[in-house]
């Protein structure tokens, strides 16, 4: 998903498509659970989707309810990713968790920025650490004018990658996002990503370089966006990423 910047509103229909769009991956996933000794499992995906479909029906507000459905969504994919090592066939359920926190994520970021009286969201995940270095993107020093917004979904079985480039220190040095939208080398973004661990990484970038559908007919059209700076969290789990599944490499 690529939109415009802050200045940008999210539309009453936009949510609800984002919310049904969600609900029927998350039921698609319970019915998957079914019969796996996944009862807990089970409830907490169930428990999303009904709250989801509150927001998609219009019964309850997104700002009050979609934290509480990220905070499902993150302890199930904690355990998820827990039980994996020892039954793989929860691999692609916990893609899938994954996916919808990935569209959802950014939805909340919008709807907290448009709205100042929005609750914050107790995401037991992630905590960025007092004193790291880097600007989070959105934090009020964020040059945001020109800033596009992108929702990226990475995953062990998807076209979007990291990258290392051939001269550069940074293992985590930036992201291959498999795309149609055109955009040009310099495009400034704000990355946010759901890793499949759960970890949520918001980083600001610019495309370095753009892979035309005409280039390699075999290989997904895309940008490759270097990352700006990542905290020293963000960089942990990516690295931690990236040790499953080795990166590309582009000399950058």
């Amino acid at each position: 998903m690529i939109r415009a910047g802050p200045e940008a509103t999210l539309s009453a229909d936009s949510v609800r498509a984002a919310a049904t769009d969600a609900r029927g991956r998350l039921l698609a996933a319970v019915e998957l659970l079914r019969g796996r000794s996944a009862d807990a499992l089970e409830a907490q995906l169930a428990e999303a989707a009904g709250s989801l479909l509150l927001i998609a029906t219009d019964r309850e507000p997104p700002h009050a309810w979609l934290p509480m459905v990220l905070v499902e969504l993150s302890g199930a994919l904690r355990d998820l990713q827990d039980a994996a090592p020892a039954h793989p066939e929860l691999e692609g359920i916990a893609e899938t968790v994954a996916h919808t926190m990935a569209t959802l994520y950014p939805i909340w970021k919008q709807l907290q920025a448009e709205d100042r009286d929005a609750p914050a969201m107790p995401l037991t995940r992630k905590r960025r650490r007092s004193g790291a270095t880097g600007d989070p993107p959105d934090t009020p020093q964020r040059r945001a004018a020109e800033r596009l917004e992108v929702s990226a979904h990475v995953g062990f079985q998807t076209e979007s990658n990291f990258f290392t480039g051939c001269s550069e220190d940074l293992s985590a040095a930036g992201l291959f996002i498999a795309t149609y939208a055109t955009l040009n080398v310099g495009t400034e973004l704000t990355v946010s990503m759901v890793l499949p661990d759960g970890h949520q990484v918001t980083a600001s970038g610019r495309v370095a370089w753009v892979r035309e559908p005409r280039d390699r007919a075999e290989l997904s059209p895309g940008v490759g966006v270097r990352f700006d700076a990542l905290t020293p969290d963000d960089e942990a789990a990516i690295v931690g990423f990236m040790r499953r599944r080795p990166p590309s490499f582009y000399d950058i």
